[in-house]
Parts: C-alpha cells; sequence; structure tokens
C-alpha cells in the first residue's frame, strides 16, 4: 500500500489531530482540481483565508504541524505531504487578494506514520 495515502475516515470540516511529540497532521478537505494539481506535484502551497476558524486551525499551531494530509472532495482518497512551513502572504490566484495562511509542503514525499500507525 502507498503510504501517502490512508483509507481513514476524515470529518467534513478540516481539522488538525495529533501529539506534540510526533507533531500535528492537518487535515484539509480539497475539490478534486485543486486536489489533482497536488497529488500530481504542480501545486506545493495551499492557501486559507486569515479567518478565527484558521487562526485556530492552523496559525496557533503552525510550529506543531508536520503533515498536511489532503481529502480529494468528500471521498475517501486521501494523500499526506510533509510540511515545509507555514507563513502569511499573497496568493497568486487573480481575484484572491490581501493576504493568506500559506502552507508549503513538499511535493510527493513519503509520509511515515507517527506512532500507532495513523496518519
Amino acid at each position: 500500500m502507498n503510504p501517502e495515502i490512508t483509507s481513514q475516515p476524515t470529518p467534513a470540516l478540516a481539522l488538525a489531530t495529533g501529539s506534540a511529540s510526533v507533531g500535528i497532521t492537518l487535515r484539509l478537505v480539497l475539490t478534486h482540481d485543486w486536489y489533482d494539481l497536488t497529488e500530481r506535484g504542480e501545486k506545493l502551497i495551499e492557501y486559507r483565508e486569515i479567518t478565527p476558524f484558521w487562526n485556530r486551525m492552523i496559525w496557533k499551531r503552525r510550529m506543531s504541524i508536520t503533515r498536511v494530509c489532503f481529502q480529494r472532495a468528500y471521498t475517501q482518497t486521501r494523500i499526506t505531504r510533509r510540511v515545509d512551513f507555514i507563513d502569511i502572504g499573497p496568493c497568486p490566484i487573480p481575484g484572491w487578494d490581501g493576504e493568506y495562511y500559506r502552507i508549503h509542503f513538499q511535493p510527493n514525499a513519503p509520509v511515515e506514520p507517527p506512532p500507532g500507525g495513523r496518519l
């Protein structure tokens, strides 16, 4: 089985789980277009609006988030990538003005499961 793909169900809302000793896995749902670009390694930064929700889920935990698990829409298809760093900056997509949380991740890098085996 490919270590980058897990078959565990993910709640509809994005959430971060894990413990400080192994890092946190941030779980995000993507539409099929963005998921496919990410899976092919063409998209290496995920953008999220600066809102109170994403502040809680991403920014306050940015030093502990070590992995990001992307789910393709609301299916069982997932990939997990290692997070390089999280910052704030502009998004290159036309019409997406202002600053965003930016999650920089590695393309197609194998991710080792944490103790307990769940990503």
